[in-house]
């Protein structure tokens, strides 16, 4: 299992390839410096070259993902391994305009847990509502709240 990124981290290194696209792939040597000297940047989350290196590889790991933030960028041959794998130069861009649009960074929708007592029918309801739409009866319930509201609206407050 990878490394939970920290929000204001991956914020600051996508901010940072952002502020420098028309600068081209950076490497991670160029983006540590500059995710280091953004404001807001916890002291304990700046990263050394290396490490910087390791993170954003983490960030890319998933090439087939459209919506990741970073793309990873072949500069260059860089020779050999002594197993004989070749090695590379690597650049990252950023893949999107607004640090904003980043899913990892996107606030989920909080959601409360309620108990409801039903009656047997509304019981055998939920249950082949399961079956047939293959739902939970949380989303079930849910989607029944929204439709009473969009029908009716919001019930009014009696004070």
């Amino acid at each position: 299992m990878k490394k939970r990124i920290p929000v204001a981290l991956r914020k600051a290194i996508v901010n940072a390839l952002i502020s420098a696209k028309g600068d081209g792939p950076l490497t991670a040597a160029q983006i540590a410096p500059r995710v280091n000297a953004q404001p807001g940047l916890p002291p304990k989350l700046q990263k050394n070259a290396r490490q910087m290196s390791y993170i954003l590889r983490q960030m890319t790991s998933n090439t087939g993902d459209p919506d990741a933030p970073v793309a990873r960028v072949t500069l260059g041959p860089n020779g050999h391994s002594r197993h004989g794998k070749k090695r590379s130069h690597t650049g990252y861009v950023a893949t999107i305009d607004n640090a904003e649009e980043d899913p990892a960074l996107m606030a989920r929708p909080t959601r409360k847990p309620v108990t409801v007592y039903l009656d047997d029918e509304c019981i055998e309801y939920l249950r082949r509502f399961k079956e047939a739409s293959g739902f939970a009866p949380g989303p079930c319930v849910e989607r029944l709240i929204k439709t009473d509201i969009e029908a009716n609206g919001m019930p009014e407050d009696d004070e």
